[in-house]
């Protein structure tokens, strides 16, 4: 499940104030797309990801409307890629804020960090079973005041 913000990404995101402000983590993955599907590399391990595609909902709290995606992924650990692929290198940071993680996915230039993507990730209390209340809100809420 991922929550995104239906307003255009914010631009200008000082990454580096928000590693001051949150626990964080990084790291970097190669995205594949092929006409046999979606694949990952990390760790030098590639899989093929399979989506499980849920309608999205829409809600609006505090005058902030959210677009809230509870499709989600499961992958296979695979082999080859087809010669015919499309490659992105992403680099992501994600920052921990009390009971959900932002993340922020970007491409590293030789001078910053651009943005291309920033969803949210409620905190699981079960496997699979994602809880979205106001509190959730409200830490969305929270992070996008040091972001904007």
């Amino acid at each position: 499940m991922k929550i995104y913000l239906r307003a255009p990404l914010i631009k200008n995101i000082k990454v580096d104030d928000l590693k001051k402000q949150y626990e964080w983590n990084n790291h970097t993955s190669y995205q594949f797309y092929t006409d046999s599907g979606l694949f990952v590399q990390r760790n030098n391990k590639l899989f093929k990801m399979n989506v499980i595609d849920v309608p999205v909902k829409h809600t609006e709290t505090n005058g902030t409307t959210f677009c809230i995606d509870p499709s989600y992924y499961t992958q296979t650990e695979w082999a080859s890629i087809s010669v015919d692929h499309v490659m992105f290198h992403v680099y992501s940071y994600v920052f921990k804020v009390k009971n959900i993680d932002c993340v922020i996915e970007g491409k590293m230039t030789a001078s910053n960090f651009q943005p291309t993507d920033m969803f949210f990730v409620p905190k699981s209390r079960k496997k699979g079973e994602h809880n979205v209340d106001s509190e959730t809100f409200n830490s969305i809420n929270e992070f996008l005041s040091f972001v904007m």
